[in-house]
């Protein structure tokens, strides 16, 4: 049985096509479908309501992906790590943060295609380890 995979991709949407290309292109199109959720996020100006705003926002279009029939939800936001057990505490399908998805997959020399933003980029774009595969970058555009 063919399942669908949901992507809130509202933090970047050029890079959650390229992350549905990437999804598609390794398990083939007959095996999985891959939605992407359609609204935007915008960076509340207020640092003191960002993390709940992103937490609404998260909620919010799994919700929506749920709605349209995904059997599973993947959040590419490392932001959203820290309030991740309360999405899935409130999903009826698996949600999958980006941050749980690359660390089962690390080990020496794995490839790794992540998306960052440029707060939380940090020294990591400046070691060895963003040499191992592709990076993507929000722009001032995409927040």
């Amino acid at each position: 049985m063919k399942k669908t995979i949901g992507i809130v991709a509202g933090f970047n949407p050029k890079a959650a096509e390229v992350l549905k290309t990437l999804l598609l292109d390794r398990a083939g199109a007959c095996a999985i479908d891959v939605t992407l959720s359609k609204e935007r996020f915008h960076i509340n100006p207020d640092p003191a309501k960002r993390l709940s705003d992103r937490r609404a926002f998260v909620l919010d279009e799994t919700l929506a992906l749920i709605a349209m029939g995904v059997d599973l939800v993947l959040v590419p936001d490392f932001a959203s790590e820290p309030f991740i057990d309360f999405i899935r505490s409130r999903a009826s399908v698996p949600v999958l943060d980006i941050k749980t998805a690359m660390a089962s997959l690390m080990g020496e020399g794995a490839p790794v295609t992540g998306v960052l933003d440029k707060d939380l980029a940090g020294d990591w774009a400046e070691g060895e380890s963003c040499r191992n595969g592709r990076t993507f970058f929000l722009c001032p555009e995409d927040q």
